[in-house]
């Protein structure tokens, strides 16, 4: 008998470990997608940027078609397929939608959230020392926001969708128990 096909959406704040996570899921089986990668190969063969970053900076009008072309391509894919990407992206203090409502519906098999959280002092400290990104100068105030932010819309989601959150704290030194954490809440959604 044939699994059927769902997404799982692994979500949580810059720095929070998602990629971390992802990969390590990825080695245990997992198909892995992240939809920020799929929208910066989209934008640097237009020419749009040249890294992930600058994506933030462009019109939105053009963040919303390589998120589309992304989520289109995603929407193909079968099995089961966890889903990496941002609830929001800060930019200063302006907030935009990572996973807004038109790709949660293209995305309808989404079925279940998972939300990898820590501190605000947690997520400084590691946006501090990841040298792979470049991020924007932050302080406690921003983080938090951000934070709250994220669990307000992954509440509404999964109110909205009848789906089960997962809230799963990724404690500094401690990601095996993190993705075992995981691997349980994937396993529970089936």
């Amino acid at each position: 008998m044939m699994k059927k096909s769902r997404a799982i959406w692994l979500c949580g704040p810059p720095g929070v470990g998602k990629t971390t996570v992802a990969d390590a899921l990825a080695k245990k089986g997992h198909g892995v997608v992240n939809i920020g990668t799929l929208m910066k190969e989209l934008a640097v063969k237009k020419g749009y940027v040249k890294s992930r970053d600058e994506i933030k900076y462009l019109p939105k009008g053009t963040t919303t078609k390589l998120r589309k072309t992304a989520v289109m391509e995603i929407s193909k894919m079968r099995g089961t397929i966890i889903i990496d990407t941002h609830v929001s992206v800060a930019n200063g203090d302006r907030y935009t939608s990572g996973m807004p409502f038109d790709t949660v519906s293209v995305l309808s098999r989404i079925s279940g959230i998972i939300f990898i959280d820590a501190t605000h002092k947690e997520l400084m400290l590691r946006r501090k020392k990841d040298s792979s990104r470049i991020r924007e100068e932050e302080n406690e105030r921003g983080t938090e926001n951000q934070r709250m932010i994220n669990l307000g819309v992954v509440s509404y989601y999964f109110t909205y969708l009848n789906i089960p959150l997962y809230i799963i704290h990724n404690r500094q030194g401690h990601i095996s128990e993190t993705v075992k954490e995981c691997l349980e809440a994937i396993n529970n959604m089936e």
